[in-house]
This record gives C-alpha cells, sequence and structure tokens, in this order.
C-alpha cells in the first residue's frame, strides 16, 4: 500500500476528531456563557457537552464529509441491534463483577465480597446522561465512525493497527492539551485494554451496539452499582480478553483471502447523482 494512502486515512480521521473535539469546545463555551451560567446548570451542560454533542455532531459530520449514514458505521437500529445491546451490556456487566470479584481475591477475606447493600448508588440525571450517554458516545466515534474510516480505506493488519493505536493517540493528544504534558497513568492501562477489546470485537461483529453495550454494562457496575474495581483486577480481567480476541482475531485474517488495497474511499458523487447533505446539495 503507497505510504500516502494511510497518511490520508490518517489525516481524514484526525480531521473528524479534531472537528468533533473543537464542536465540544465551542458548545461547551457557549452553553456555560463563559463562566456566567449558574451552577445548578452546569452538571446538565456537562452532560450535554460529553454525550449529546458527539453523537450529534457525528451524524452530521458523517452525512456532510463523507456520505455515510448509521449503516455505515454498524449502527443501523434493528432488531439484531437490539439483541447485541442486551447481550453487551449483560457481558459487560459480568466483566466488572469479575473484576470485583478479583479485588476481593486480592484483597483478603477482610473485605467482604458482596457489598452490604446492593441498593443503587444515588445519582442524578445528568450523572445517568454522562455515564451512559457517554459510553454511547465513545463507541459511535471510535469504533463506528474511525474503524469505518480505516475499514474503507485501508485493508488487512493496516486496518487493525491504526484501528487499535487511534484511541491511545487521541487519549495522549488531549491528555497533553489539557495538561501540557503526557501523562501515562497506570490506572488508564485496564482502559486501553478495553478500548483493543473492544474495536476487536467490532472488527469481528461489525456492530457498534455491542461494543455500547459493553461499555454500558462495565459503567454500571462501576458507576451506578456499590461495585468495588480496583485498577490491576480491572487490567487482568480486559488484558485477558484482549489476548483471546487478538489470538482469534489473528486466526480469523489468516483464513481470510488475500486482497489488494481498495483504490478509493467512498465517492460523494457517484455516476452524476448528487449527494444531499444537511446544508444543500454538495
Amino acid at each position: 500500500m503507497p505510504q500516502n494512502r494511510l497518511l490520508a486515512s490518517l489525516g481524514t480521521v484526525a480531521a473528524y476528531l479534531l472537528g468533533i473535539g473543537l464542536l465540544q469546545y465551542i458548545i461547551s463555551s457557549i452553553a456555560s456563557l463563559f463562566g456566567l451560567l449558574p451552577a445548578a446548570l452546569a452538571p446538565w451542560v456537562g452532560a450535554m457537552v460529553m454525550a449529546v454533542v458527539p453523537i450529534v455532531g457525528t451524524i452530521v459530520y458523517l452525512d456532510w464529509r463523507w456520505a455515510w449514514r448509521l449503516e455505515h458505521i454498524g449502527m443501523e437500529w434493528n432488531g439484531q441491534a437490539a439483541v447485541r445491546l442486551v447481550l453487551g451490556a449483560v457481558l459487560g456487566l459480568l466483566a466488572a463483577l469479575a473484576a470485583h470479584s478479583v479485588t476481593w481475591l486480592m484483597s483478603g477475606p477482610a473485605w467482604p465480597l458482596l457489598p452490604q447493600s446492593w441498593n443503587l448508588r444515588p445519582f442524578t440525571g445528568s450523572e445517568l446522561i454522562t455515564v451512559l450517554g457517554g459510553a454511547f458516545a465513545t463507541e459511535m466515534v471510535f469504533r463506528g465512525a474511525v474503524v469505518s474510516r480505516y475499514e474503507a480505506d485501508l485493508h488487512d493488519w493496516e486496518i487493525v493497527g491504526a484501528a487499535v493505536l487511534t484511541p491511545f493517540l487521541w487519549d495522549m493528544v488531549q491528555r497533553f492539551m489539557r495538561l501540557g504534558m503526557l501523562d501515562t497513568a497506570v490506572g488508564s492501562l485496564w482502559l486501553g485494554a478495553m478500548s483493543v477489546s473492544l474495536t476487536l470485537l467490532f472488527l469481528r461483529f461489525e456492530s457498534a451496539w455491542l461494543t455500547a453495550g459493553l461499555r454500558f454494562g462495565m459503567a454500571t457496575g462501576m458507576m451506578l452499582l456499590p461495585l468495588v474495581v480496583s485498577d490491576n483486577s480491572a487490567l487482568i480481567i480486559w488484558g485477558a480478553v484482549a489476548v483471546v480476541l487478538a489470538v482469534l482475531e489473528w486466526f480469523r485474517r489468516q483464513g481470510m483471502p488475500r486482497k489488494l488495497p481498495p483504490r478509493r474511499g467512498p465517492q460523494r458523487v457517484v455516476r452524476g447523482k448528487t449527494v444531499r447533505g444537511p446544508w444543500g446539495p454538495h
């Protein structure tokens, strides 16, 4: 594959991610009235910026720039999508329970396996939108849009490498812009292992609903239920999942017929047909 094609694909993805990030910053600044917003509304503004803006911005951007719809990124809603969403949520909750159990084993018998109360932790509507909406937005952006873009532009192991590395690189960029330095906290390693696992699952099943369900379940167990999960236990669980999925992906790729890289990505105009975007034909 010519190197310029890889760079072009990376540039396309970077432009998309920067566009979504810039949109979040602009709307956050406007919605907060540049610091003049009442404190009571601040959590709702944060929830909107974290969850709603990436979802709406992605839908508009994909139609405007790539002429894609939700079915192009594995998010077409149907009965199968609902099943995969529920299945993913159950598996994600089981992963949280497994990590909770590992935390118990590593903490010794003095620490109870079951929490004293299984009542839901009190949470507000804005927290629920941030946790669940943010999980959905993350999968729509990094699994749905980004991985699907690579699949349209690249081929074979180039897709896997670019898809796995992009969330890590983007996280480093965000940390650098926020902190002015590269912060590689050990606590984020398990998030990286989970990201690799979700990317490999998307490559196999082509469904962002499944990966969103997994993130839903994990977030529900850790943030909305009284499950205690340490960074080390979460790393053990998701690291093992990532290794298993990587081995399965290796054997799957070995059995796939070799094919040449695509000559071009999806075009906006095909045989005289005009693609209509959010601001008119273009």
